[in-house]
C-alpha cells in the first residue's frame, strides 16, 4: 500500500509578503484613525491603491512560488536515489 501524498497548496503568496501587507495595513489604519494628518478620503484612495498593488504582487509571488515548486519537483524526478540500486 502506497502512502497518497498531500497536494501542494497552490496560489498561496510568499509569507514575507503577506506579513509585510499586514504590517501596511495596520500602518494605515494607524495613521488614519489617530491623527489628522490624512483627510479621510486620501485615506481610502491610500487604501485602494495599495490593496491594488498588494493583489498583483501576491498572485506574482504566489506565481513564482508554484513554479519553484514544479521546477524542484522535476529536478527530484530525474535525480537518481544513492543506494537504491544495490
Amino acid at each position: 500500500m502506497t502512502t497518497q501524498l498531500r497536494p501542494a497548496k497552490t496560489g498561496t503568496p510568499h509569507p514575507f509578503v503577506t506579513i509585510a501587507g499586514l504590517l501596511i495595513t495596520f500602518a494605515l489604519a494607524v495613521i488614519a484613525l489617530k491623527t489628522t494628518l490624512l483627510p479621510r478620503a486620501t485615506a481610502i484612495i491610500l487604501a485602494l491603491a495599495f490593496l491594488i498593488v498588494f493583489r498583483w504582487v501576491s498572485r506574482r509571488s504566489a506565481k513564482a512560488m508554484s513554479e519553484r515548486r514544479q521546477r524542484e519537483l522535476e529536478e527530484l524526478k530525474h535525480r537518481p536515489v544513492l543506494g537504491l540500486n544495490e
